[in-house]
């Protein structure tokens, strides 16, 4: 292999469970302002994996939103 790691071969299934949490607010008639966070963990198969580094992670995402 290339990469010098292992080849892994998680076979089916879940891999990942995720929760987010989320919220918008209108500033006015048009535009939101949008918020969510996410918590991911990994299953077991997935983060025996040869690559990944870490088993949970977090997300955060900003954005607005303009309606027509």
């Amino acid at each position: 292999m290339a990469s010098g790691l292992p080849e892994y071969s998680p076979g089916s299934g879940l891999d990942e469970l995720r929760v987010f949490l989320g919220a918008s607010f209108a500033i006015n008639r048009h535009w939101l302002a949008v918020g969510r966070a996410a918590g991911v963990r990994l299953t077991q198969k997935a983060s025996d994996s040869p690559i990944t580094e870490r088993r949970n992670d977090a997300e955060i995402q900003l954005f607005a939103a303009y309606r027509f």
